[in-house]
């Protein structure tokens, strides 16, 4: 199979640039710069939504009778779906909070409040390990190529 179609390599890209967007928005807020902070990250949270919608209506449904390896269950992997939108409805919210601090009180507030803001990049990366090695290798590896390019092409060929 070529690395290009490979489902595993596709989601590992995907999530690599959501995390490194997802940098780039934790540093605009850092920067003092809240207006672009919320900007990225509502941009980023519509993203990754409509990715983790793609997986539960394409891939999951495709993973039906695989013998999946434990923790890639479909009922697990939209459990993690649904902590990572209310991680991001946090964070957006935090974000609205901070755009409203006195730019010499805005680090102090962002200090107070790191743990909540950086509790997202963990559970993403969990997440994304979850599905590339238990998830998406399985997928490489049990179904057939056509049904490996077709659900390559609606999940990674985002436009």
């Amino acid at each position: 199979m070529d690395a290009d179609a490979s489902l595993l390599v596709g989601n590992q890209r995907l999530h690599g640039e959501f995390l490194q967007r997802y940098r780039f928005t934790m540093a605009a807020l850092l920067r003092g710069d809240c207006l672009r902070a919320c900007a990225e990250w509502d941009l980023l949270q519509t993203d990754i939504n409509r990715h983790a919608v793609l997986e539960e209506l394409q891939a999951l449904p495709l993973s039906a009778g695989l013998d999946l390896p434990r923790g890639a269950d479909p009922r697990v992997l939209r459990h993690d779906h649904e902590l990572l939108r209310v991680s991001m409805q946090s964070i957006q919210n935090l974000l609205a909070e901070a755009s409203v601090q006195p730019p010499e009180r805005l680090l102090d507030w962002i200090v107070e409040r790191l743990a909540r803001i950086t509790a997202f990049e963990s559970l993403f990366e969990h997440h994304t390990e979850r599905e590339c090695k238990l998830f998406y290798s399985t997928l490489d590896r049990r179904l057939m190529p056509a049904q490996r390019m077709k659900l390559y092409e609606v999940l990674f060929e985002i436009s």
